[in-house]
């Protein structure tokens, strides 16, 4: 069964409360792909204003809860 974005978004902040993750870290502690993050991140960072990129490299994206 699909979750509701609502209900994904939720998980997303609440695994973010323990601390900066990358988005790799965030869908397995989640239970999504890495595609699935990624997409809800962007969401809550340009649309809500919630998380932001705190390192960003080539390889990796590391997302932060704002307060």
């Amino acid at each position: 069964m699909k979750r509701a974005f609502l209900k994904i978004r939720q998980d997303i902040l609440k695994n973010l409360e323990t601390g900066p993750k990358s988005i790799t870290k965030i869908a397995e502690e989640s239970g999504m792909t890495w595609k699935t993050a990624q997409r809800h991140l962007l969401w809550l960072e340009r649309m809500e204003g919630k998380v932001k990129i705190i390192r960003k490299t080539k390889r990796k994206i590391v997302y932060k809860k704002i307060k």
